[in-house]
């Protein structure tokens, strides 16, 4: 038995109807025709069906702002003036929980930026915005341990621009800014859907995110003394100090703060320059090769050992710290060559500067940047010893060999001597640093050296240094 015919319109075009084929205990020849003719004609339509389902689907997913689940929330942040500088999004994320950001939009930054979308650009030179990140503008989410102060200092801030998504290590309010200190003349906004899941019980060891930005310790905690300047049979040793001189330069090329240092004469407490008896030359002290001259407490001082040369805050492509330590050699009076050479190595650290600033822009790695005894197309430093002179003042130990230059004293020895001394030169990046540590495998306190040697005289040091990663 079936039921009955006629015309039915399939998408606006008319087809014959044709029944469905309720009970068949016997097909004819032409019976079965007909049911096959049913089933070709029942499969087309469902076919036109679901692809008009699909078709309709797919405009309704390219019309919507988000293709993210429906249980996501959905926030609007303001890129311009009026608004908060972090927008509270009213989570409250646990530790071990992800965090996904679905973000679009863009904001107008002003000429200087342009304009740019949720992921913003990485940028040098720029400080005083509300997140420290390589990526500068864009969107920014943070995770406070306060529920109502987004300036908590126990915070994890994560860039868009870096990742999209990150598992929370500490539990805490999330927060969402644009990363922009002065959003006066900004115009945009940025669209975000944060979606809230769990991280993988097990995940696949990463790399803990780099803030970039800290704060690093520099001390001078010793020196060891490999050959001496004195080592006559009438002479007593080495008496020795220690110079250092550092200076910060920013992105710009600017020198923007200098400082200097001097330990006091450590050697034999017999001869009246020496304030600090060291060595093992005789009862009262005196430098001799295999001396290993440290400082008695921990605690770091500014004349004695251990020196604390500085603690500083670098941040990434942002700023950077030129160090030179340096050794020398106390005769029996100071003479006028130490305060040259500080005159010197500052005045040249204002060249060195446009040096830095491409170190900088490249984020470039290079922790020990000069040698001594190596220097570029121009001498770093260049002294001049005139006749017994050199014998009786303060002198850095690692000079080159000398020259000489025009007449002769009575004696045959020559009039006047050139010393060329390039000191070691340290080149403080975030960059640089960071790669330091993680050479290190994680430690948080690295030594590392200054080897000076004296390619004419005799002198050979070493300065013995740390640098901290402070918490």
């Amino acid at each position: 038995m079936t039921s009955g015919g006629g015309t039915q319109k399939v998408h606006g075009a008319e087809v014959p109807e044709m029944p469905f084929l309720l009970c068949t205990p016997q097909l004819t020849g032409y019976s079965r025709s007909k049911t096959v003719y049913r089933k070709i004609i029942s499969i087309a339509t469902l076919f036109v069906l679901v692809t008009t389902a699909l078709a309709v689907t797919e405009r309704r997913m390219e019309t919507s702002a988000f293709a993210v689940p429906l249980q996501g929330r959905k926030y609007v942040v303001p890129g311009g003036a009026g608004g908060p500088e972090w927008l509270d999004t009213g989570l409250d994320v646990r530790a071990g929980e992800k965090v996904h950001l679905f973000a679009e939009g863009e904001v107008a930054y002003g000429a200087n930026v342009g304009t740019l979308g949720p992921a913003g650009k990485e940028a040098s030179g720029v400080s005083g915005l509300p997140a420290e990140t390589t990526y500068r503008y864009g969107l920014v989410a943070r995770v406070t341990a306060s529920r109502t102060n987004p300036q908590d200092d126990l915070r994890a801030d994560y860039a868009y621009g870096e990742t999209e998504e990150f598992c929370v290590r500490a539990g805490g309010r999330l927060w969402l800014t644009v990363n922009d200190s002065d959003k006066n003349d900004n115009k945009g906004e940025y669209t975000v859907v944060i979606e809230l899941g769990a991280c993988d019980r097990n995940p696949t060891p990463q790399p803990t995110p780099d803030p970039g930005h800290g704060s690093f310790r520099v001390k001078i905690i010793g020196f060891n003394v490999e050959h001496v300047v004195h080592d006559g049979v009438l002479d007593a040793g080495d008496d020795a100090y220690i110079l250092w001189d550092t200076a910060e330069i920013n992105a710009d090329g600017r020198v923007v703060g200098t400082a200097a240092g001097k330990s006091l004469v450590y050697g034999d407490s017999e001869r009246g320059r020496t304030r600090v008896q060291a060595g093992t030359q005789g009862p009262n002290g005196g430098l001799k090769a295999g001396d290993e001259i440290k400082g008695t407490v921990d605690q770091p001082a500014s004349e004695r050992l251990p020196l604390k040369v500085g603690d500083f805050k670098l941040a990434a492509r942002a700023n950077a710290i030129i160090f030179c330590p340096t050794i020398w050699v106390a005769n029996d009076e100071p003479g006028d060559y130490p305060r040259l050479y500080r005159h010197r190595v500052q005045s040249r650290a204002r060249f060195a500067a446009y040096d830095v600033r491409d170190y900088l822009q490249r984020n470039a790695s290079r922790f020990h940047w000069v040698y001594s005894l190596t220097r570029g197309s121009d001498d770093w430093f260049e002294m001049l010893l005139s006749g017994s002179a050199a014998r009786n003042k303060d002198r850095p130990i690692g000079v080159s060999s000398s020259l000489q230059l025009g007449l002769q004293n009575i004696d045959g020895t020559p009039s006047t001597l050139v010393l060329d001394f390039v000191p070691h030169t340290f080149l403080l990046t975030y960059q640089s640093v960071s790669d330091l540590f993680r050479s290190a495998g994680g430690q948080r306190e690295i030594r590392f050296e200054a080897r000076y040697r004296d390619s004419g005289p005799r002198g050979a040091y070493t300065i013995l240094m740390t640098i901290e990663r402070l918490p």
